[in-house]
């Protein structure tokens, strides 16, 4: 009988040890994933909080009615697609005598520094005034 009874305070003592491990590593597992969590959400916290710059950008355009110019802009925009969707809004004079015209597509965009990758776009931009 005190076999017995110390062989099942033994596997008492066992399932004790093995209850605590395992809440431990619960635990620690729990905490590392809230840490990542909070670590994820400082990153996004600091990308929203980082300020907008303008970027300066070039892009060649087609204007209802025909004529094709470069339009010069400032914008927080870095997707071309978002910029593109703001220029076919917008008006253009070809010349000061000119009624302005809506932009009816827009070909090409990039930094001003960059140049551009048609040659076209490019001649356009060597004969506009800066």
């Amino acid at each position: 009988m005190n076999n017995s009874m110390n062989r099942k305070m033994k596997v008492s003592k066992l399932n004790l040890s093995l209850v605590a491990i395992l809440t431990v590593s619960c635990f620690s597992l729990s905490l590392t994933t809230e840490v990542q969590a909070n670590a994820s959400a400082s990153k996004k916290a600091q990308e929203k909080a980082a300020p907008i710059v303008d970027v300066e950008m070039k892009c060649h355009v087609e204007l209802m009615g025909g004529g094709e110019v470069i339009r010069f802009t400032n914008t927080p925009y870095r997707s071309v697609k978002k910029l593109t969707e703001i220029l076919l809004t917008q008006k253009v004079r070809l010349n000061s005598t000119d009624s302005p015209r809506a932009i009816y597509k827009v070909k090409e965009c990039v930094p001003l520094k960059d140049k551009f990758k048609s040659s076209r776009a490019q001649q356009l931009f060597q004969n506009t005034p800066q």
